[in-house]
């Protein structure tokens, strides 16, 4: 009975299930929403469709379009080209105005920092494009050139494994040198989490293979780059709260033992 009530639902609400697109981000975060439109430089996505639509506000929206668009269209003074950029322009605001009426958010992102989009029926589209005019250029040694789509993908492997790195070791022990730091007082006692931050920042992160989801990248200097920055990111960001709270208890602490002397 539960089996053919569970198929009843996913029958009679597909889309609310499976009509998502996930984008995944060159730094390795995901993101989840209805993309609607793409340009040159962006990408439009809507979050949380609503579960009412006004239809009025529609018909409204989409008359009041249609006429910029003739308008653009039967302008004789401007040539194709303007035309088309003025088009693309009315498109993308068109987009804009439905999403408010149809989703709880609009998202835009840049195309720069989409690696690709994988659609609801598992196919997986590559934004990202590898910039490879650096050939081109005759005056200078080593060209800089962005990475392949595969050393891409290997690089953000190595950004998602760095955010699943332990933080914990690194909130305690500032946690620790906060709260000796506040026995120095308030002006001095930041300086202690702070400096462990800074050498933090600066230690080199090495991936375990027994911990990480991709083992067997983890001597690619591409997935290795990604996965430093990341897990450096998680480890400071964890440093600086365990650092806050650790300063917070020492000087609450000092306090009480300094006013009972």
């Amino acid at each position: 009975m539960i089996n053919r009530i569970c198929v009843l639902v996913i029958l009679l609400f597909p889309f609310s299930v499976y009509a998502q697109d996930t984008i995944l981000l060159t730094n390795g975060k995901v993101k989840e929403g209805k993309m609607l439109f793409r340009d040159n430089n962006w990408i439009y996505y809507g979050i949380k469709e609503r579960q009412t639509i006004d239809e009025s506000k529609y018909a409204i929206i989409e008359n009041k379009y249609k006429q910029k668009r003739e308008k653009v269209k039967s302008n004789t003074k401007k040539d194709t080209l303007t035309k088309l950029f003025a088009l693309e322009l009315i498109k993308a605001n068109e987009v804009r105005d439905n999403a408010k009426v149809k989703f709880n958010r609009l998202i835009r992102a840049r195309t720069d920092n989409i690696f690709s989009i994988i659609h609801p029926d598992g196919k997986e589209e590559i934004i990202y494009s590898p910039d490879t005019l650096g050939f081109l250029v005759l005056d200078v040694v080593e060209p800089e050139l962005d990475l392949s789509v595969d050393e891409m993908r290997k690089y953000i492997y190595g950004c998602q494994d760095g955010m699943n790195v332990n933080q914990d070791k690194a909130r305690n022990i500032s946690g620790v040198v906060g709260g000796v730091g506040a026995g120095f007082g308030a002006f001095f006692g930041p300086i202690a989490p702070s400096v462990y931050i800074i050498i933090l920042g600066a230690s080199k992160q090495r991936p375990d293979e027994n911990l990480v989801a991709h083992p067997e990248l983890v001597f690619d200097e591409n997935y290795l780059e990604g996965y430093k920055k990341s897990a450096r990111k998680q480890k400071i960001i964890a440093a600086t709260q365990g650092g806050l709270i650790g300063l917070s208890f020492g000087m609450f602490a000092y306090q009480i033992i300094f006013r009972n002397l």
